[in-house]
């Protein structure tokens, strides 16, 4: 259905920060302890993190599981990032991101030391 919008990712919080941060940066006691956390966690549900090749594998489970990753959240479809924008009705303040992905400025902002030093990991097929 959204497939025409392959370039067009979408985030919806139910809380705004003041920056789009992954759930693992926005406590430091986390940060200290993250290697701690995914080896507590794979602990824990063994089974499920057994067949996973990949890094990006294990931090999506992670992620899925609500265990504080690196990853950021994006979807193709706006539907699912509103759903995750207003799912707390508690919330004051309810965001939506839309970011359109263009392959030669992300090329460009490759070559600028400042973004290299970013830890931001999207994994895209």
């Amino acid at each position: 259905m959204f497939s025409q919008y392959l370039n067009v990712f979408y985030r919806g919080q139910s809380k705004k920060h003041k920056s789009i941060t992954s759930s693992l940066s926005r406590n430091q006691g986390y940060v200290q302890n993250e290697y701690a956390i995914y080896q507590e966690s794979i602990d824990m549900k063994s089974v499920e993190f057994g067949g996973l090749t990949s890094l990006i594998e294990c931090l999506s489970k992670m992620q899925h599981y609500g265990i504080p990753t690196r990853l950021i959240d994006l979807s193709v479809d706006p539907l699912i990032a509103l759903f995750f924008a207003v799912q707390d009705q508690t919330a004051i303040l309810q965001v939506m991101y839309m970011f359109i992905y263009n392959k030669n400025i992300l090329l460009e902002i490759k070559r600028l030391s400042y973004w290299r030093s970013l830890l931001l990991w999207i994994h895209l097929k």
